[in-house]
């Protein structure tokens, strides 16, 4: 094996140290131009999770059943929705969910639904929706080693 010079290891370092700084460029590069696209208006690039972790299911249910009122989560996603979820009364805690978007179709976002004690009634429009949200979005839920999650690219 033979040694290299002085001047073969300078050599080595300088192209060492030139293919680390262009992959450096391009990483950076690559990561400005994939947020200017995700951050365009209209884009279906979604930066956050699609799904939402509620909490312990079985808590969750003892306080709804407690209240007799869905718990609302607000600003969700980055101002995009709230959702009400609710588990009917009834049934046992892995059982039973449902997640429902606060607003009427085409309402405005200030325009946050009523619980009734049986459905929902919109403030602005008078409508109403009975309990098990239909009429309104509703969102896919699953309990899973007892955790409530929503899942928001699944709409019912």
């Amino acid at each position: 094996m033979r040694l290299l010079t002085r001047q073969e290891r300078r050599a080595r370092r300088r192209a060492i140290t030139l293919v680390v700084v262009a992959l450096s460029t391009f990483a950076i590069t690559l990561t400005f131009a994939a947020l200017h696209i995700a951050t365009r208006p209209n884009s279906d690039v979604h930066l956050g999770s699609s799904t939402f972790r509620v909490g312990g299911a079985q808590t969750l249910a003892r306080r709804i059943k407690a209240d007799d009122y869905p718990l609302l989560f607000q600003d969700l996603r980055n101002n995009a929705i709230d959702i009400f979820v609710d588990h009917d009364r009834g049934r046992p805690f892995y059982r039973g969910w449902r997640a429902v978007e606060a607003h009427a179709p085409d309402a405005p976002r200030d325009c946050t639904l009523n619980w009734t004690g049986s459905g929902y009634s919109d403030p602005c429009s008078g409508k109403t929706f009975p309990a098990d949200g239909k009429g309104l979005r509703t969102f896919q839920v699953k309990v899973v080693k007892g955790v409530v999650y929503v899942n928001f690219r699944k709409t019912i």
